[in-house]
């Protein structure tokens, strides 16, 4: 009688050890695979936003016949194939991103795109920064500066 006491002991303590072996092991694989997908939704929000901010860098720094900051009149359709200049792309704001053209990029739905677009205080650069975000998580953010005597200019 002791002798089977004794293994049911010992089967009770190797159960035990191997619950929270598994509950350990669980746990960290839990860990890996949030961190696999932070990993991949910052590599999406960066490609979002690199795509973005090439898009941005091919425009003049102002509009040379009007140069109003922000979009000029007309030029706030809803799309950007009217935009001319950097500024133009000041409070951009598209969720989920879109292409130029207005085409709704829905298998990034939760992402957002941001643009702001700002002077410095000689007004002779301005500094624009693309920001995607997924859910309220900042996920990658460029930040690029364009100085008025650029080629373009």
């Amino acid at each position: 009688m002791r002798r089977r006491a004794v293994a049911y002991l010992e089967a009770l303590i190797a159960s035990a050890v191997m619950g929270v072996g598994m509950a350990a092991g669980l746990t960290a694989y839990g860990a890996f695979a949030q961190g696999v997908a932070a990993d991949r939704e910052m590599a999406v929000a960066t490609e979002l936003a690199a795509q973005l901010a090439a898009e941005i860098s091919t425009k003049t720094y102002e509009d040379s016949v009007n140069p109003v900051f922000g979009p000029e009149s007309g030029e706030n359709n809803g799309t950007r194939t009217l935009f001319d200049d950097v500024d133009d792309y000041d409070r951009w704001d598209a969720t989920p991103p879109k292409l130029a053209d207005g085409t709704v990029l829905n298998e990034f739905a939760g992402y957002r795109q941001q643009v702001s677009v700002s002077y410095d205080s000689t007004r002779k650069w301005k500094t624009i920064a693309v920001t995607i975000t997924k859910g309220s998580r900042k996920r990658a953010e460029l930040t690029l500066l364009r100085a008025k005597h650029d080629a373009d200019q």
